[in-house]
């Protein structure tokens, strides 16, 4: 799930871009860069903490829901590319990390529930240095395409955002083919 969230890795270099190119305030950039900074943490905060307490904490709906987080962040990213004010863009970067901050924190609930206790460490391992992959991946190709290719920060946050939903779709695929799994396991069992 992290290595998912990595490979769109580059929107948080997109935040320091709009706030310095897109939507600069008063004289310089900082205080842009800080809203939208500040957008995503208030995001990154309350995305875990409102959704667990409405949900709960049962495998199968923290399942559902990270899939459902992927398209969440990317819808909130391509409306970031059209965002006319810097207010808007900062509600639209607080609702891409509030479905980011669900990725990072279900999938680790998830692990933690799951994963036996003597792979705990190495798998643990394993997802971060994916994730830690695949965000330098991004972030160096959101770089070559603003420095280099002449892309736009909102073409950038446009793509990225798009791409947030290909580990979306492919997480859909792998619940809907595991719950189907889960179900017949179900019924060979209770047959006997």
């Amino acid at each position: 799930v992290k290595a998912g969230w990595g490979l769109a890795g580059g929107v948080l270099l997109l935040l320091t871009i709009f706030g310095q190119r897109v939507f600069p305030l008063a004289a310089g950039s900082a205080a842009g860069i800080g809203v939208l900074y500040a957008a995503r943490g208030v995001g990154a905060g309350l995305g875990p903490i409102a959704l667990r307490w409405i949900i709960g904490q049962e495998p199968l709906r923290l399942r559902r829901t990270i899939g459902l987080a992927y398209f969440m962040v990317g819808v909130f990213y391509v409306a970031l590319a059209w965002a006319p004010t810097l207010w808007i863009a900062a509600l639209c970067v607080l609702c891409a990390h509030f479905g980011g901050s669900i990725l990072w924190v279900f999938s680790t609930v998830l692990l933690q529930m799951e994963v036996p206790d003597r792979f705990r460490g190495r798998v643990f391992a394993t997802e971060l240095a994916l994730v830690t992959l695949m965000s330098s991946a991004s972030s160096y190709w959101t770089g070559h395409q603003l420095d280099r290719a002449g892309w736009s920060p909102r073409t950038l946050a446009f793509a990225l955002g798009v791409m947030f939903c290909v580990p979306g779709v492919l997480w859909l695929i792998i619940e809907v083919k595991r719950e189907k799994e889960e179900g017949r396991s179900k019924a060979l069992t209770s047959n006997f």
